[in-house]
Order: structure tokens, then C-alpha cells, then sequence
């Protein structure tokens, strides 16, 4: 009886020392590996946005002058004739404008300035002639594309101003704006350098003004001048 159970016995134990041994072995690596993630379209469109500048940056400053033509009307800043019809002035005409900005070309594609204009422009008798200090904001928006388009840039001015209407040979004022809320769009191209930090090409803008006493619309044709610090 004791030989019947011997076998049995061995068998039990060779089970049990052999079972953990084989729970303990590592899992075999599968057939089939995953694939390495590869990059989003999203990441690569936005890589240019966060690529080191390569066309300006660094600090900037720039001249706008040219042709401008516009027209206006005002009263006396005075409440008392303000919407008067025999307080009331108009013109319209051509003339110059000028602004000077200076600030920094944050990126490639984006600048940040503060700056000042003027305008002036006639008609036959009057002259209307203004001030201004604006925000001054630089966009590139097709500059991923390359080529060109690196140098098209669109501009928007906010801020604030004053002008004037009065005769031409000279004489007090027969309008005051007070003053004046100005907002501005404008696109430009720089298709001419001069070294590395220097660019020229022309513009075209216009602005509204207006106060409670004038509203004014100027119109400019000119050329523009850029100097960047980088890259």
C-alpha cells in the first residue's frame, strides 16, 4: 500500500515546486509592436509660430509718409453750438500725413509700438489739420506660406487725437474736435531691404476720428520705412 502512494506523492511535489517557477516567468513580447506616435497636424502647422525669428525681431521702429485725403465736419467744441447747423464746418481735400512708431517685433509674424501722426489736408478755403497718439499693431498673417508672403503685413492704430478746422489764411478756428477717438487699418509690403535690419515698401490706411464736436476721415497712400533690431 505504502509503494502505491510513493508515486503519487512525487508527483504532487513536482507540481507544486514547478507551478510558481512558470507564474513568475515574464509574458512573451507580442508579434506585433504598436507604432510610434507620429506628429499632429496641429503641431506642425504651429511650428513656424514658435520657430526662432529669421525676418525681423527685437527692437523696431518705422516712418509712414504720404499722400492724404479726406474729409471732415466739426462744430465749436462748445456744447452750446455743438449740432447747431450755423455752427457747423465741413471740408474736404488732399494733403500729407506722417506717423513715427517705435516698439519690438515680438516674433516674425507680430509687432507691438506706440507712436505719433499727423495729418493735414484742403479744400479751397479750409484746412483741417490734426494730432495723434495711437497703439500701433503689425501682423503677418500669411508669413507660413514663404516667399513674398514673409513680407505682407497688415496694421491696425488705436488711440487718441485732436484737430482743427479753419481757414486757409490763417484766422481762430472754426471747429475743434476736443478729443478725438481714432481707430485705423492699413496693409503694407516690404519688398526692398537695405542690409539686414532695414525695410521699405509702400502703404495704404485709413482712420476715423471722431469726438462729440468732429468726425474725420483720413485716407493715405505712401511709403512706409522699417528698422529691426534681429534677427
Amino acid at each position: 500500500m505504502r509503494s502505491v502512494w510513493i508515486p503519487f506523492a512525487s508527483l504532487a511535489i513536482t507540481i507544486a515546486i514547478a507551478s510558481p517557477a512558470r507564474a513568475q516567468e515574464p509574458p512573451a513580447p507580442s508579434a506585433v509592436q504598436p507604432a510610434a506616435p507620429s506628429p499632429s497636424a496641429e503641431s506642425n502647422n504651429a511650428a513656424w509660430e514658435t520657430a526662432p525669428p529669421t525676418r525681423r525681431g527685437g527692437f523696431t521702429a518705422g516712418v509712414l509718409a504720404g499722400l492724404a485725403f479726406g474729409t471732415v465736419h466739426g462744430y465749436p467744441n462748445d456744447f452750446a453750438k455743438i449740432d447747431v447747423p450755423a455752427y457747423r464746418t465741413a471740408t474736404s481735400g488732399v494733403g500729407s500725413a506722417a506717423a513715427l512708431y517705435v516698439g519690438g517685433a515680438l516674433t516674425d509674424w507680430f509687432t507691438f509700438a506706440l507712436g505719433f501722426g499727423m495729418s493735414s489736408f484742403q479744400g479751397s478755403q479750409l484746412v483741417s489739420r490734426g494730432g495723434m497718439f495711437i497703439f500701433h499693431l503689425e501682423a503677418f498673417p500669411a508669413f507660413a506660406e514663404g516667399g513674398l508672403w514673409r513680407d505682407a503685413g497688415v496694421f491696425a492704430d488705436f488711440g487718441l487725437g485732436t484737430a482743427t478746422i479753419r481757414l486757409r489764411d490763417g484766422g481762430g478756428d472754426l471747429a475743434d474736435s476736443g478729443s478725438l477717438s481714432i481707430v485705423g487699418l492699413g496693409a503694407f509690403f516690404e519688398p526692398w531691404r537695405l542690409g539686414s535690419h532695414v525695410a521699405l515698401g509702400p502703404y495704404a490706411s485709413w482712420q476715423y476720428q471722431s469726438s462729440d464736436s468732429m468726425a474725420r476721415h483720413v485716407g493715405n497712400l505712401g511709403v512706409r520705412g522699417a528698422f529691426y533690431g534681429g534677427p
